[in-house]
């Protein structure tokens, strides 16, 4: 997995205060992970799901299912 920007998840920050926490904490995962295949990504992110409408792209919630990213 590669994080192109932290801009994204700092902007999240601002939006929803509330869910700080669970977008640092999914930052720093994403980024310093290695995930060769979903799988892998599954392992550390239980909830994610194949976003049906491209392939090979993955939606992970954050937050308690309060936001969701795509990877």
């Amino acid at each position: 997995m590669h994080v192109i920007s932290r801009k994204p998840f700092n902007d999240a920050v601002r939006m929803h205060p509330n869910d700080r926490d669970a977008l640092i904490n999914t930052y720093i995962t994403l980024r310093g992970g290695k995930f060769e295949a979903p799988d892998q990504l599954r392992q550390v992110f239980p909830s994610l799901d194949n976003f049906k409408y491209r392939d090979k792209w993955w939606v992970i919630d954050i937050g308690g299912n309060n936001l969701r990213t795509t990877a």
